[in-house]
């Protein structure tokens, strides 16, 4: 069976002309990350390849189907991705080529040969309706709900399903209201092929599988083609042209880009319930004025880390000083926490922001978690950051005396490559900086790692390595 990191697909143990997809981030209720759709797509291709298999069944594990794109990264999260693009002015085409594609991947659950179908339990939301309403039969719980609430800011149901399964009234009234309904009202209206009791929603679903999987595969093939067929004669592919690319609007315009402001400063949960709730949408110059004050906010906090370290100043960057840690600990824990989460990502896009970035996540720890394994957690966020920055020219334009710390998560890697570009990056910088970058380098030559992060690691320490520590080696 092939092996995915977002679902798993295998046959079905007791009807193996069934095979069983199941959506697999179970702590993230299922939300769909980069990864999703690109392994829906190639499950399903897995599933038509397999002349066993006559039907899928797609489905969620846990406590839902889908909550939908996670919030956590494309919305509270302060990344640059083609669908939340933090350059200004963004690029449309950027946004509907990857959402399209997105797009697509989800329809190949419409498109493929062998009927699919969804079973909803919990939510079916936002992006993860999409998925649902790409199968070509629905069975919900009678208590699971399906629904795109973005409809009421940040988002249009790209695969623009909904017309095409209850009506343009019905489809308008939810759009308009980005209300959910659930499983009666969506069997009700002829969305859901049928709502049973949660405890029966297996038995309905398997007894309709295993009913289609006694069908030669041929017929359900010519069959799915006719009904299909119908639905792109309607105008489906150009309604879903226009949705993708008004997607992408919904989430650039001040209405988009003030919820996104405000999911990154308050949290995607605290976004999602102003959303929900039916209270007014800050719209036009009012959502404009919001994202000011917001911006204005985030970007206070990364002049006041850059403001705190050039008055540390280098006396105190590199030397243990309790009272130091505790200070910066105190002030910064939380600015960390939402760096350690990618939260502050946006920050990479100017050299200033790239710099307080880097101190949050590569300096930050070794004062604040001092001895603990925590103090390197974040180095390879650090060397991420570092890498882009660089290749955009921010360490040129720091000044002379916070350049290094562009080039210090290299230094910190235990990877030689990593250690040789330290060197070749700080031998502008000065003889005293060059001989620590070498000093390092020549450490990981030798062993290939620090050895005394060993103990903090829990780390077994080679005979080599305790001699050359006590001898004196560096030891941080």
């Amino acid at each position: 069976m092939p092996t995915f990191s977002t679902l798993r697909i295998d046959k079905d143990a007791a009807n193996p002309r069934v095979a069983r997809l199941l959506l697999n981030r179970p702590e993230r209720l299922n939300a769909i990350n980069d990864q999703t759709p690109r392994e829906i797509h190639a499950a399903v291709d897995w599933a038509n390849t397999d002349d066993e298999i006559h039907v899928i069944v797609v489905e969620g594990a846990g406590k839902g189907f889908c909550g939908g794109y996670d919030l956590g990264q494309f919305g509270q999260g302060q990344i640059d991705h083609p669908c939340q693009q933090e350059r200004h002015p963004w690029d449309p085409m950027d946004d509907y080529a990857y959402m399209k594609r997105n797009t697509e991947d989800f329809m190949s659950l419409w498109k493929s040969p062998k009927p699919t179908i969804a079973k909803v339990h919990g939510y079916a939301a936002a992006g993860g309706s999409d998925i649902a309403l790409c199968c070509d039969l629905l069975l919900m719980a009678e208590d699971a709900r399906i629904g795109y609430m973005p409809t009421r800011v940040w988002g249009c149901p790209t695969t623009a399903m909904w017309t095409y399964r209850i009506g343009p009234s019905r489809a308008k009234e939810l759009m308009f209201t980005g209300d959910a309904i659930d499983g009666r009202t969506a069997a009700a209206w002829g969305l859901a092929n049928e709502a049973v009791p949660a405890q029966g929603l297996e038995a309905a679903t398997m007894k309709l599988a295993g009913r289609i999987a006694g069908v030669p595969r041929s017929h359900l093939a010519m069959h799915k083609l006719v009904v299909n067929q119908v639905l792109l004669a309607m105008g489906l592919e150009q309604s879903q042209q226009m949705a993708t690319v008004f997607d992408g609007i919904s989430r650039h315009n001040p209405e988009g880009l003030w919820f996104r402001r405000y999911a990154q400063a308050e949290g995607f949960k605290a976004a999602v319930q102003w959303r929900d709730s039916g209270r007014a949408i800050p719209e036009g110059d009012e959502a404009r004025r919001l994202i000011r004050e917001l911006e204005s906010r985030r970007q206070f906090v990364g002049t006041d880390v850059l403001a705190f370290w050039r008055e540390a100043g280098p006396s105190r960057w590199f030397r243990k000083d309790d009272a130091f840690d505790e200070a910066f600990r105190a002030r910064f824990a939380d600015a960390h926490g939402a760096a350690a989460r990618g939260e502050l990502d946006g920050w990479a896009a100017t050299s200033e922001g790239a710099l307080a970035l880097l101190i949050l996540l590569d300096q930050f720890p070794r004062n604040a978690f001092r001895g603990m394994p925590r103090m390197f957690a974040t180095d390879e966020a650090a060397r991420a950051i570092a890498r882009r920055a660089i290749e955009a020219g921010f360490d040129a334009a720091c000044e002379p005396g916070l350049r290094n710390f562009f080039y210090l998560p290299f230094m910190h890697s235990e990877a030689l490559d990593d250690q040789d570009r330290a060197v070749q990056l700080t031998g502008p910088l000065g003889q005293e900086q060059m001989r620590y970058a070498v000093l390092h380098r020549d450490i990981i030559a030798r062993f290939g790692r620090f050895p005394h992060h060993n103990a903090i690691l829990g780390r077994a320490t080679t005979a080599a390595e305790q001699q050359f520590l006590d001898e004196g080696g560096f030891a941080g």
